[in-house]
């Protein structure tokens, strides 16, 4: 009989398709724009549906599905898929609000089949070798975690993402893959969270959000957590010019500092790098590197934001009748955390916008 992987959501979706040939199976794509699900049907040699009913009618010999849609459609498409009892992969968030979640989440503990979260910062090199540091005991117990994270604005062009209604808020829609490994790095849930908002200093932004945050987390071990998040701080570089690393030179920067009793990890994104540093007692405790990893033989979303190896490892799973890598109970978890980060954003950012309205 024909195996078949779904695609939902045009051409990010697409390459589940191209992940599931490499295991012998076939494919469908779902894309709501007729003129993009036309080029892709023609160009993958798949048949292309409006809607996940229709793809449903049409075959059942699907043995795996990838959701790949604006944030607010996640929660609907994969109750739909539910029944079907296949393993679902969806991109971030789980949904935009609570009850979605809930839903998804009661949905598939009725179901068969599983679904699985895109985390996929746990699954990249220069996140997860951390966490194979901290638990190993090479520099002692985590006591605090520092993120600086300084990108470019969302352009006007960006439709939904700019629309709390569609993307969530700002958590829901950017941060959450680092609440998620604020989790993973210390073993522990959140016993504390509190979300300051700065005012936007870009006017279309929504008023029910802003380009600058700042968010302190007390984790149920003690592990201190800083977050310091800020659009619009950047140039634009001219790719054909300027190399990844060269990127800082814009104002571009994603730092991680992880604090230990006896050292800290540092990790820099641009540069593609973990530093291991360690105080030794038998040196007056002066922080030394002990060691440099460097990831720049990697592509630069794959030393840190693979997505592409993470739907492999899905195809990869479908196809040897594994379960999920991360399961959706704990993924639901990070999510909890993640709306009280953006109800706490959204007041923030609207006491702070009114005060600068115009």
């Amino acid at each position: 009989m024909a195996k078949r992987m779904l695609a939902v959501g045009g051409y990010m979706a697409s390459g589940i398709v191209h992940h599931g040939r490499r295991y012998g199976m076939d494919g469908a794509i779902v894309e709501i724009n007729p003129e993009v699900r036309a080029k892709i049907s023609d160009s993958m040699g798949i048949p292309g549906y409006a809607t996940i009913a229709e793809a449903l009618d049409a075959h059942d010999d699907y043995v795996g599905a990838y959701i790949a849609t604006p944030n607010h459609t996640h929660a609907e498409l994969a109750v739909a898929l539910a029944p079907v009892g296949i393993p679902v992969f969806m991109e971030k968030p789980l949904g935009i609000n609570e009850e979605q979640c809930r839903q998804v989440v009661e949905a598939y503990r009725k179901s068969k089949g599983w679904l699985q979260i895109d985390f996929e910062y746990r699954f990249s090199p220069l996140y997860a070798y951390p966490e194979e540091i901290l638990r190993s005991g090479e520099l002692g117990e985590l006591r605090s975690i520092y993120v600086e994270y300084t990108v470019g604005n969302y352009l006007p062009s960006y439709g939904w993402r700019l629309d709390p209604d569609k993307a969530g808020g700002m958590f829901s829609e950017k941060l959450c893959h680092f609440v998620d490994l604020f989790r993973f790095w210390s073993n522990s849930e959140f016993a504390d969270v509190r979300v300051t908002a700065g005012p936007k200093a870009m006017d279309y932004y929504h008023e029910r959000s802003t380009d600058n945050l700042v968010a302190q987390y007390r984790m149920e071990s003690g592990v201190f957590v800083n977050l310091i998040h800020t659009h619009g701080s950047t140039a634009l570089p001219i790719k054909e010019q300027e190399g990844m690393e060269d990127w800082t030179e814009f104002g571009h920067r994603l730092c991680v500092y992880l604090n230990t009793t006896q050292g800290c990890l540092h990790i820099d994104i641009w540069k593609r790098r973990l530093t291991v540093i360690r105080r030794d007692e038998s040196d007056n405790m002066a922080p030394r590197i002990i060691r440099r990893v460097d990831y720049r033989h990697l592509p630069f979303m794959a030393s840190h934001h693979d997505m592409a190896g993470m739907i492999k490892d899905f195809a990869r799973r479908v196809h040897e009748g594994a379960g999920p890598r991360l399961s959706l109970e704990d993924s639901y978890r990070t999510m909890l955390a993640v709306f009280e980060c953006d109800r706490q954003l959204e007041q923030a950012a609207l006491e702070a916008n009114t005060r600068f309205a115009r």
